[in-house]
């Protein structure tokens, strides 16, 4: 499962991939949903994200970092 997102990222990151990742680029990349997103966010099993305000934004490296 790892290696098919993992491949999945690399993938992205070959078609420029966004510096940050919204919550609905960050669940297609793992394919779920934008809640499942959130609540992992909230239960403290992703990565930190960046930034301050209600939008959460992810920096791509890190996600990449977190997956491996």
């Amino acid at each position: 499962m790892f290696k098919e997102i993992l491949d999945r990222l690399a993938k992205l990151e070959s078609q420029q991939l966004p510096e940050l990742l919204t919550v609905n680029e960050f669940a297609a990349l793992l394919k779920t949903t934008p809640a499942a997103i959130r609540i992992r966010h909230t239960r403290g099993l992703l990565p930190a994200p960046v930034g301050v305000g209600k939008k959460l934004l992810w920096r791509a490296s890190d996600i990449a970092e977190w997956l491996r």
